[in-house]
């Protein structure tokens, strides 16, 4: 049996291997983020807990995309694809970093993933 939503972790799993995500990881912003060690290190518990703290310090897509990795990587499936609509829906700022807009390109795809 197919669990629901399965398609976001399935999704979430590929999304990892392309250049999008390898964009937002070189980048700065989420370079120098704790939680992108603990991604890494698949301690999505530690993951969503530091992006969740950063959000609620400095509100960013790239703070949300590594929130809804960590969701994806929790089983969290119908949070992760909320926080996915959350960056889609609030769109990008004025003059936004490179970051932000593949932040919002990977939410882009994987929404659209989950959609086929």
């Amino acid at each position: 049996m197919v669990r629901p939503l399965g398609h976001f972790a399935e999704a979430g799993q590929l999304f990892c291997n392309c250049a999008g995500a390898v964009e937002v990881a070189q980048t700065p912003e989420a370079g120098r983020h704790p939680g992108e060690a603990a991604l890494a290190g698949k301690d999505y518990t530690t993951a969503a807990d530091r992006y969740a703290r950063a959000d609620a310090i400095f509100h960013a897509p790239t703070l949300l995309l590594g929130l809804a990795r960590a969701e994806v990587g929790l089983g969290r499936l119908v949070e992760a694809e909320e926080t996915y609509r959350r960056i889609v829906a609030e769109g990008l700022p004025p003059k936004p970093t490179p970051a932000f807009v593949a932040a919002l390109a990977a939410a882009l795809v994987l929404l659209h993933a989950g959609a086929a």
